[in-house]
């Protein structure tokens, strides 16, 4: 086969969860040959002289040379520290395409070792389930597999329209008979309409919310693959001191856009999740955001004690991203040491605070700058306000409040 492309999809185990890109090769080759013992190959990617980074959840996505092979090798050059001076290599899976399909489903696999000769650890870690099209949490999908369930959706949406709009005109003239029947009758048939109304609100609820699902899915395993792909490769890029000045600020840029870009399609696939609708998570969420954003600088996150409650996926976005907001204004305006955040409030208000002890600024003079206006529009939509104190020398504080809007 012409190898145009390689992916290698690093783990996540189920007995290691919190270990993104568990057992990923610290430095690597990856190898071509037409024969299965190596004895003549050729090097189609060399990533043994620099530490390759960590790639989380994300695909490394090598590029092809282009010429024919039969069988492709990965050598761990240094393996990954797993715990307790025990090193290993582990791939969730190894993608090889030729001509847009992956040719490696179902081929042979074969190893120096595997860890481990335990039931069920041996069954886990089969060497088989390298090239059985899935990951370690879920299967892996094409972006034209993503690209036709999006029209397949917009093909729902039309139906239930279609549906809907002939629900009405039966409904209508269900209602003009109801009416030359009595009262006794009315009472029973509004009933059912009724009935038939919630059952149906249920449903189209429920539609959606496998809809949502299913896109958050879909948004992370392919989007989010693929800016992880690129910001991997342009990090592995900078590390090369031969780069001229120019390219190496081209190069940066990619990598810190596709960066932003990954932290912001993270926050909206946390966003569509619909079991991460809860209070509890969106402060979780809040606090495992902070750090990402403020990056250097010194902070501290308090939270109280909050009620149970699942709320408005609006309500949820204008609080995320008002805070996100914040703690962006905090970075590119105030020049801060020490950032502090505390979230709280009750079973009727949220309530957050975000303050720094940077330059500060007159508020009046603002006229819509650090951001002001936008989390004020923000804010007001889900009914809340927004209190801005400071002054030039003495810090920044904002505090939000606003009424909780529960899910329905």
């Amino acid at each position: 086969m012409i190898i145009d492309e390689i992916r290698l999809v690093p783990t996540q185990p189920l007995d290691a969860p919190s270990q993104y890109g568990h057992g990923f090769p610290r430095r690597f080759r990856i190898l071509a040959s037409m024969d299965e013992s190596f004895t003549t190959s050729r090097v189609i990617a060399d990533r043994s002289k620099v530490a390759f980074p960590n790639p989380g959840d994300n695909p490394v996505i090598i590029p092809g040379d282009g010429k024919e092979a039969r069988y492709v090798r990965v050598e761990a050059v240094e393996q990954w520290h797993i715990s307790n001076e025990f090193f290993g290599l582990a791939l969730s899976e190894m993608q090889i395409y030729s001509s847009g399909e992956n040719v490696a489903i179902g081929a042979k696999v074969s190893y120096l070792d595997i860890g481990g000769t335990r039931r069920p650890y041996n069954q886990v870690w089969d060497p088989k389930f390298l090239v059985d099209g899935f990951s370690s949490q879920n299967r892996l999908i094409e972006l034209d597999q993503w690209l036709d369930d999006l029209e397949e959706r917009k093909s729902l949406d039309l139906r239930i329209q279609q549906i809907e709009a002939l629900n009405l005109q039966s409904t209508e003239a269900t209602m003009t008979g109801v009416l030359a029947t009595g009262t006794s009758a009315i009472g029973a048939l509004l009933a059912l309409f009724v009935f038939n109304i919630v059952r149906r609100r249920r449903l189209l609820l429920k539609n959606q919310r496998e809809l949502r699902d299913r896109i958050s899915r879909d948004l992370h395993d392919d989007l989010g693959s693929r800016l992880g792909g690129m910001r991997m490769i342009s990090e592995s890029l900078l590390n090369d001191p031969d780069l001229t000045p120019s390219v190496r600020e081209d190069i940066d840029i990619i990598y810190q856009a596709s960066g932003e870009a990954n932290h912001a399609m993270r926050d909206i696939v946390w966003l569509l999740d619909n079991k991460e609708s809860s209070r509890a998570k969106l402060v979780r969420h809040m606090r495992q955001l902070t750090p990402s954003v403020l990056g250097h600088l010194t902070h501290q996150f308090y939270s109280d004690d909050v009620p149970e409650q699942e709320l408005d996926f609006e309500f949820r976005r204008q609080v995320l991203f008002s805070f996100k907001e914040c703690l962006t204004n905090v970075i590119k305006h105030a020049e801060a040491r020490q950032v502090y955040c505390h979230v709280g409030g009750d079973e009727e208000r949220f309530i957050f605070e975000v303050r720094d002890d940077g330059k500060g600024f007159i508020v009046e003079s603002a006229k819509g700058g650090h951001g002001i206006e936008n989390l004020g529009a923000r804010t007001a939509s889900i009914g809340g306000s927004v209190r801005i104190h400071s002054q030039p020398g003495k810090g920044t504080k904002v505090i939000l409040n606003t009424p909780v809007r529960l899910r329905k």
